[in-house]
């Protein structure tokens, strides 16, 4: 899936972007991020958002993560303890790695 579809999937759930690594639960393929809708400085979106991408899988799918990493390459973001998630053997694309590297974010496997 594309970075394209998977915004205007979001989009029709009022799921936003952001150019704030502080309010970031999802970096694309392309580097965009997805927002975590913050209000007030708390989190109002959590990661199982992405769900809304799909229609033959959801969260209670044992392997919902690794469908969503292989159809859409996305890095889950932690901004509360500024945590980068990724899935087993996912490597970053270049502009996923470039936000990794810009903000020092720490890298851990699930």
């Amino acid at each position: 899936m594309d970075n394209k579809t998977i915004l205007e999937i979001l989009n029709e759930y009022d799921i936003e972007t952001t150019n704030n690594i502080d309010e970031a639960i999802y970096i694309l393929t392309d580097g965009q991020l997805i927002s975590g809708m913050f209000d007030y400085g708390s989190r109002t979106q959590d990661h199982r958002c992405i769900e809304a991408l799909f229609d033959d899988t959801d969260r209670y799918d044992n392997q919902f993560w690794n469908k969503v990493v292989e159809r859409t390459g996305v890095v889950q973001y932690v901004p509360e303890t500024q945590i980068i998630l990724l899935k087993g053997n996912q490597k970053p694309t270049e502009h996923q790695q470039e936000l990794i590297d810009e903000h020092n974010l720490e890298v851990d496997y699930f």
